[in-house]
């Protein structure tokens, strides 16, 4: 018998009362066997089981449970986190950081060189990007405030001996974000390829999954000090072409991630050419050019104006 509304008024309406008491199983309008498969595809292995599986330990141990572990604490080193294993931040940036989210410490400049362990340098940088940006809590140009790029654009030019045009500089949330959206703009089709070094960090070969673009892999050999080795970059062009995909950049990380490795200008000249030869766009990825273990960074923007003079 149909149920009746309320105070005996009219029954409720069949659609009405199959939804309100009908039972069917769940079914998730969103899982695993409908989501963009793409995605399945992408994989991280930095952040996958093993980094997981650590966690599960991390939270144990926190609990006092685990005491059948062979160990009685867990170090996260898979995303090269090294505060993680007690480095000392750089102050200079936290106490700029510190001023830009709260501009009235600037009022309390004296107290806080005197308590705090402030310096006069760190209230003039605040002072200046705050007189770039406004406000920290604002939204920016797309490309990126206009004086962080100048900033930016001027510490290339120092570093290179180079002029370095801010209007061709584009800011990004994270070297990830970056990388994203060039592949994004570069994968045209499912048959777009890139370049890529094997070891790497697993950023490129992910995103490329996503954009389900071909993964290029290029290897580097560790006699050689994990050196860029352009024959095999060659061949590993030339057997794409072969397969018919459409290889458009080459990917170069200097210094290497994971390797450490820095190239020599002779091995960055060498790439240079080759994507010159190929019409490649010559993507850089020099994110620990401060990460000096041996020998000294040079820059392939340094690498191609040299080899513009000397042409």
């Amino acid at each position: 018998m149909p149920l009746s509304g309320p105070s005996g008024s009219l029954p409720l309406p069949a659609f009405l009362e199959k939804r309100l008491f009908s039972t069917p199983p769940r079914v998730r309008s969103l899982n695993i066997n409908n989501i963009n498969p793409h995605v399945k595809e992408a994989k991280y292995a930095v952040r996958g089981e093993l980094a997981i599986k650590s966690e599960q330990y991390k939270a144990q141990l926190a609990k006092g449970e685990g005491k059948d572990l062979p160990f009685d604490s867990v170090v996260a080193a898979n995303i090269g986190n090294p505060q993680q294993l007690d480095q000392k931040p750089i102050t200079f940036f936290r106490q700029v950081a510190s001023i830009l989210e709260n501009p009235a410490l600037l009022d309390a400049q004296e107290a806080l060189e005197k308590s705090s362990g402030y310096k006069s340098d760190v209230f003039e940088r605040a002072r200046k990007l705050l007189k770039d940006v406004k406000s920290v809590g604002a939204y920016s140009q797309s490309q990126g405030a206009a004086g962080i790029r100048q900033s930016v654009a001027d510490f290339i030019e120092r570093r290179d001996g180079y002029p370095a045009d801010a209007q061709s500089i584009y800011l990004s949330a994270g070297a990830s974000s970056g990388v994203n959206t060039l592949m994004s703009v570069i994968c045209a089709s499912p048959q777009t390829g890139i370049l890529v070094p094997i070891p790497q960090y697993p950023l490129y070969t992910a995103t490329l999954a996503l954009q389900n673009a071909h993964c290029v892999p290029y290897y580097l050999h560790e006699e050689s000090n994990w050196s860029t080795n352009v024959d095999g970059m060659r061949d590993a062009l030339k057997k794409a072409q072969k397969q018919g995909i459409d290889v458009r950049a080459v990917v170069v990380i200097n210094p290497g991630n994971p390797t450490g490795a820095s190239l020599i200008p002779e091995a960055i000249n060498s790439v240079l050419e080759l994507a010159a030869e190929e019409k490649l766009l010559c993507i850089a990825d020099e994110v620990y050019q401060t990460n000096i273990f041996e020998g000294e960074f040079q820059s392939f923007k340094k690498g191609l104006r040299d080899l513009q003079k000397s042409a």
